[in-house]
């Protein structure tokens, strides 16, 4: 699977369209989007729709490893004032809160990324591993 970074997506959306805070999403008079808060912008720079949480876990699934009830791990905190949560909503905290451009914010969350990529690729190996050892136990046994 291809690495597919919010931080990448995020930067692509800046250049779309102009930023608004304090919604997804600013229209015009003819209906047509004309400004994007940070997920907008992503939504936008990915082409993501009314099913957007199906479409955001196949483009991000890294994301979801930090899920405390999913996978027992910690939340990734905000690089500035350590309040925990999954990536878009650090993204959304970053943006509102602290005001940071959407081009600041992929900086800031780049690096958490990696790190949330290299966690799912481990993950995803360690099942492998388990999956294969169980297929070759059951093999075992059956030739028994």
């Amino acid at each position: 699977m291809a690495r597919k970074y919010i931080a990448d997506s995020l930067i692509l959306g800046s250049t779309i369209i102009p930023e608004v805070h304090g919604r997804l999403y600013k229209y015009g008079e003819g209906g047509q989007k004309i400004a994007a808060c940070a997920i907008g912008s992503i939504f936008m720079a990915e082409k993501i729709g009314q099913n957007w949480m199906d479409e955001w876990y196949s483009l991000f699934p890294h994301e979801v490893t930090w899920s405390s009830w999913m996978m027992n791990c910690s939340f990734p905190s905000c690089p500035l004032c350590e309040r925990a949560g999954f990536l878009r909503y650090l993204v959304v905290h970053l943006f509102e809160d602290h005001k940071l451009s959407r081009v600041e914010i992929a900086a800031k969350i780049f690096p958490i990324e990696v790190k949330l990529w290299e966690e799912y690729e481990a993950k995803l190996k360690e099942k492998e591993n388990k999956e294969k050892i169980k297929t070759d136990v059951l093999e075992h046994v059956s030739r028994n």
